[in-house]
């Protein structure tokens, strides 16, 4: 069945990004957090995230990259709430996000970054609904962040995949450069906090 227009550049961004996103499935051992989630294998989880939704901010900024309602700030504010709550020292944030940036920061690489971040969402989603489950999990009253991946999500995508076919026929190169840097960035700061939690 032949794609819609408006999804070829979705498509070539998926096939492009997908050998870094299997490899990101294999360093955090992600399915293993679903069969029993622990509470600092959690509060790493939150940390990575906060990282790199500060990254991915810091990269729209530069870009000024104008979205509507796009929800960096929502989240962000939601980890510092959650990692709060847990006590997780993250006073490292800017100086561990410092030096890493965009080779190219422009809007395009910005929406590749922006598909790395709701891709994530999904993920997100899933990981709620299963951990809700656990008592442990609800104990600690910190699912702000994941909570935050489900409000207007289906808008959210649908905005999402049309800024992908825009800036795909605008510059397709930095938009895969932007997604493969949004999952390469990611793996970067796991191994970084890994290295400071160990």
């Amino acid at each position: 069945m032949p794609l819609q227009k408006n999804q070829i550049h979705l498509e070539k961004l998926r096939n492009a990004t997908k050998p870094l996103h299997d490899e990101l499935e294999v360093l955090t051992a992600s399915d293993s957090m679903l069969d029993k989630v622990s509470l600092p294998a959690y509060r790493r989880f939150l940390s990575i995230h906060y990282l790199h939704h500060l990254l991915i901010a810091k990269q729209i900024q530069e870009a000024k990259l104008q979205i509507l309602d796009w929800p960096e700030c929502i989240r962000i504010a939601a980890l510092q709430k959650d990692l709060e709550m847990l006590n997780a020292d993250v006073s490292f944030a800017d100086e561990m996000i410092s030096d890493m940036d965009l080779r190219h920061s422009s809007q395009e690489a910005c929406v590749g970054l922006c598909y790395v971040s709701e891709g994530s969402s999904m993920g997100n989603r899933m990981m709620l609904k299963h951990f809700k489950q656990d008592k442990h999990f609800r104990s600690w009253n910190a699912d702000n962040f994941l909570s935050s991946s489900d409000r207007n999500f289906k808008k959210r995508w649908q905005s999402l995949l049309t800024m992908i076919h825009e800036a795909g026929e605008k510059n397709y190169g930095n938009l895969e450069a932007g997604g493969l840097f949004g999952f390469q960035s990611f793996a970067t700061l796991w191994k970084k906090v890994d290295a400071i939690s160990n």
